[in-house]
């Protein structure tokens, strides 16, 4: 079950690097994220995937620990992972860039609880000599969450990359 909360958790962490990969020269704005909002995407995406998400990613991920070992692990999962999605779901609904910025940092904000959880549940469900194998599992969401989200510019070029469309 956690391999395949964290697939949806990289699926939409990455799925940025993908929108900004849409050559926007073939394309209308409808398939590009940074010919909607900004004539320089380049500055727009490094906003966007660095400062917005990472930032509220890396501080939080430290206390995310903390909460972790203070809160019902199983509920830190299910409320985060509810929320990233909502995140990702209001981006592309609302035209907004102000609202797309806040809502990356909130999407940083509560992925950060993911991996601290996931671990420490993994410690309780499996015994020494198998939670090695039990994090290698889990540690193929980075992978196929990446390449769910390379999938998904099909799924952009066809029909867009806002939810309104």
């Amino acid at each position: 079950m956690l391999l395949l909360i964290a697939l949806g958790n990289q699926w939409q962490r990455y799925i940025l690097a993908y929108v900004n990969a849409v050559d926007v020269t073939k394309y209308d704005s409808k398939f590009a994220i940074g010919k909607e909002y900004a004539p320089d995407w380049k500055d727009t995406y490094g906003v966007l995937s660095g400062l917005a998400f990472t930032g509220p990613f890396a501080i939080l991920g430290v206390f995310a620990g903390i909460v972790s070992d203070n809160v019902n692990r199983k509920l830190i999962v299910v409320i985060c992972g509810c929320a990233w999605s909502a995140c990702t779901l209001v981006s592309g609904i609302f035209d907004s860039f102000t609202l797309f910025i806040i809502m990356r940092c909130l999407l940083g904000l509560f992925e950060a609880f993911m991996n601290p959880t996931a671990y420490s549940l993994i410690a309780d469900y499996y015994p020494p000599n198998m939670r090695t194998r039990a994090a290698s599992v889990f540690n193929l969401a980075i992978y196929f969450g990446g390449a769910m989200s390379s999938l998904s510019s099909i799924i952009i070029y066809q029909f867009g990359w806002r939810a309104g469309y």
